[in-house]
């Protein structure tokens, strides 16, 4: 029974590496996120063929009392659906239970700005390089600040 929800697990891992090309990093939060699941699964003595919506929903409340945040929470949901989807897809189950449970996306929180007085503080700090390294930091500084781009943007 725990062996099938592992072998499930890397399978599912091994495909999200090889098809998706997805990073070591993401790879192994699903991999703590399933596994976590796992766990539940077998404390509860359910298979992979008999979790439902209940369970699932037991497990999220589970991870809410425990003072788990949203975010990491639909980290959990999104490594769930994509599991169950897989299940499904490889007819390794006949019911996707997290079909019916909403994955939200967070809201992007908005970047930070800097306050005029710590623009002023850039510039004055870019004019007193000289030579061509001066020049570049200064038309660099005037891009960001004139567009309202990102650094990763530039």
């Amino acid at each position: 029974m725990s062996g099938q929800f592992y072998d499930f697990i890397e399978e599912f891992l091994e495909v999200r590496a090889v098809e998706r090309g997805q990073s070591q990093h993401t790879l192994q939060g699903y991999r703590q996120d399933l596994m976590q699941f796992h766990m539940f699964a077998r404390e509860n003595n359910l298979m992979v063929a008999n979790v439902s919506r209940h369970h699932i929903e037991q497990f999220l409340n589970a991870l809410r009392t425990a003072g788990m945040s949203a975010s990491t929470i639909a980290r959990k949901k999104s490594a769930l659906a994509g599991f169950f989807r897989y299940l499904l897809r490889q007819e390794y189950c006949t019911d996707n239970p997290m079909e019916r449970i909403k994955v939200s996306r967070l809201a992007k929180s908005l970047p930070h700005t800097l306050q005029i007085a710590d623009v002023d503080l850039l510039f004055q700090a870019a004019r007193t390089y000289d030579g061509p390294h001066g020049v570049r930091l200064r038309a660099l500084l005037e891009m960001l600040y004139a567009t309202g781009m990102r650094v990763s943007e530039l």
